[in-house]
């Protein structure tokens, strides 16, 4: 993942930055910060609970796709 750099996000040099950048742009979104809600409301956040998961699940099959058609990876990720 050390090819440069496509989607012209700032600070991004390589895919593997970009991947990263786009993870942290969903991170308000998917790792809302429960530990301030509870405090706040007294109550567990329910909105974008379920996206946690899922949302990490698409990251790593699109970092899967990245490696095999980008760098001729064979493998699997596990």
């Amino acid at each position: 993942m050390k090819l440069p750099a496509k989607m012209g996000f700032a600070g991004t040099r390589t895919r593997f930055d970009e991947l990263q950048a786009v993870h942290a742009m969903a991170g308000e979104i998917v790792h809302e910060n429960v530990s301030s809600r509870v405090v706040t409301l007294g109550v567990l956040p329910t909105i974008n609970q379920g996206a946690f998961l899922p949302y990490h699940r698409l990251v790593m099959h699109v970092h899967e796709q990245m490696l095999r058609k980008e760098c001729g990876y064979k493998g699997a990720q596990r």
